[in-house]
């Protein structure tokens, strides 16, 4: 039950990130395939929570949304070349910015809601699974052992 669990949700987690590579392709084409790492690494992170890493699912998105915008910033800037230490700061000031308004907000309420009960119901299972497993271990004496005393 636990491996259907983990499959179907595994399965969740890959299909958004396909649908969402296709449509961003369709939409932005040769310009979102160049970048499209970031959200390969975002939906890479999203498994590895789920399968149970100690990762934050905020310092997860908010290192997407900092990706996006160095991304973004240096895209919409192409006839610039910006050092490090300046897209470092304009990493730091994302905050103050507030690039992409409340959306990594509202989106990381969705995203930690969605992981963190489909994480918590399957570790729920497992566990159980685990408890049924050792219960049908457990040698308990029939009736018949109890009348021959």
């Amino acid at each position: 039950m636990c491996d259907i669990c983990t499959g179907l949700c595994l399965e969740l987690i890959d299909s958004s990130g396909r649908e969402l590579h296709d449509m961003f392709t369709r939409t932005y084409g040769i310009l979102y395939q160049q970048n499209a790492q970031v959200f390969s690494e975002l939906f890479h992170d999203l498994r590895t929570y789920f399968r149970g890493s100690e990762l934050s699912l905020d310092r997860v998105l908010d290192g997407f949304f900092s990706s996006l915008l160095l991304r973004m910033f240096t895209l919409l800037n192409g006839q610039y070349v910006f050092d490090q230490r300046y897209l470092g700061c304009i990493g730091d000031r994302s905050a103050d910015l507030v690039p992409f308004g409340d959306v990594p907000q509202k989106l990381g309420v969705q995203v930690k809601r969605a992981l963190i009960a489909a994480r918590t119901f399957h570790q729920g299972l497992s566990v159980a699974a685990d408890v049924i497993s050792a219960l049908t271990r457990v040698h308990t004496p029939t009736y018949s052992q109890y009348l021959s005393h």
